[in-house]
C-alpha cells in the first residue's frame, strides 16, 4: 500500500501554519489507507473465532481483537469525517488520486468501484497496475459471501431466497473481473519488474478475492440446497446440483489462490528487505480470507 499521496501534499503546500502542527497536522494527512488497519485486525477475530480447537482462551482472544478493531474502525471513521468536514478541499483531490481513491473500498468495501470508474481522467500504463486494482472488485465479492450467510438466517423463504439471488449476482459481478484484473497484473509481472518494494506486500491481495470468492460460491450453493427443497421455483434436483457445483468451483478457486500465495512468497522473499508501511496489513486479511473455504 502505498504512503498517502498528492491528496494532503498539495493542500498542506498552502495551508496556514497553525493547520500544520498538533491535531490538525494528523486530521489533514490522515489517508483511507488507514482502514487497511480495520481489515488486518477483523480477520484475527474472525480467524481465532472459526479455529476448530474450540477453547475460552481463544474466544476471549477474539472478542479482544474484535473490540480493538471496532475501536480503530470508529477513530478512522471519526477523523475521516472531520478531516473532509474541516477541509473539504481535500475531498475532489483525494477521488481523483489513482492511488488513495481505491482505498476508499477498504471502508465499507463497495463505493470505490463506481468512485474509481467515474473519476479516473488519467491513462494508467501497464507498469503501473499493481494488484491495489483488487480492491474495488473484492468489495462485491465480499458482499456476496456476506449476504449468503444473511440468508441461510432468514426466516421468510422468499426474502431469504431474493437475498441468495442478489448475493450470486454479486459474486457474479465481482469474481470473474476478479479474475480479468489477476491476467492483466500477471501480464505486468511478465512483461516489467516486481511492484516498488513500498508496495510489495500488496502480491498478497489476490488471495482476498479468490479465496472470500471460493468461500462465496462454496456457502451460496450450500444455502441454494436448503431454500430451493421443496420450492416450485426451479426443478428438485437445482438445490443438489448447485450445491455440488458450488464445492467444484470453491476447490478451484482455492487452488489458484496457493498458485499466488507461491508466487506472493517468492516476491517477498525476493525482494526483501523492505519498509515498514501500511502495506503490512496486507499480510494478515488476504491470508485469512483463505481460511473460510476450509
Amino acid at each position: 500500500m502505498a504512503k498517502p499521496a498528492s491528496d494532503t501534499n498539495a493542500a498542506t503546500a498552502t495551508a496556514p501554519v497553525k493547520y500544520n502542527v498538533g491535531w490538525r497536522r494528523v486530521v489533514r494527512n490522515f489517508s483511507p489507507s488507514w482502514f487497511a488497519v480495520t481489515m488486518g485486525t477483523g480477520i484475527v477475530s474472525v480467524l481465532l473465532n472459526s479455529v476448530p480447537f474450540h477453547t475460552r482462551v481463544l474466544y476471549y482472544l477474539s472478542i479482544v481483537f474484535y473490540i480493538l478493531n471496532a475501536g480503530i474502525f470508529v477513530l478512522a471513521l471519526a477523523t475521516s469525517i472531520l478531516r473532509y468536514t474541516l477541509y473539504p478541499e481535500i475531498w475532489p483531490v483525494m477521488i481523483q488520486d489513482p492511488t488513495n481513491s481505491l482505498f476508499l473500498a477498504t471502508v465499507p468495501m463497495g463505493f470505490a468501484t463506481l468512485i474509481e470508474m467515474i473519476s479516473q481522467r488519467h491513462i494508467t500504463s501497464l507498469d503501473r497496475i499493481t494488484a491495489l486494482q483488487l480492491l474495488p472488485i473484492a468489495a462485491t465479492i465480499v458482499a456476496a459471501g456476506a449476504g449468503s450467510k444473511v440468508a441461510d438466517i432468514l426466516p421468510n423463504q422468499q426474502h431469504a431466497l431474493g437475498t441468495l439471488l442478489a448475493s450470486f449476482v454479486l459474486w457474479g459481478m465481482g469474481t470473474p473481473l476478479a479474475i480479468v484484473v489477476l491476467v492483466i497484473y500477471y501480464q505486468r509481472l511478465a512483461v516489467h519488474k516486481l511492484p516498488p518494494r513500498e508496495m510489495i506486500v500488496s502480491c498478497f491481495l489476490p488471495l482476498g478475492p479468490l479465496g472470500f470468492g471460493g468461500f462465496g460460491i462454496l456457502y451460496i450453493g450450500k444455502v441454494a440446497r436448503k431454500l430451493l427443497e421443496g420450492s416450485d421455483i426451479l426443478d428438485p434436483i437445482a438445490g443438489p446440483m448447485a450445491y455440488v457445483l458450488g464445492v467444484f468451483i470453491s476447490l478451484i478457486m482455492w487452488s489458484f489462490g496457493l498458485i499466488w500465495l507461491v508466487f506472493a512468497l517468492a516476491t517477498v522473499v525476493y525482494s526483501s528487505p523492505f519498509p515498514f508501511n501500511m502495506g503490512w496489513w496486507g499480510f494478515t486479511f488476504p491470508l485469512g480470507f483463505m481460511r473460510p473455504i476450509q
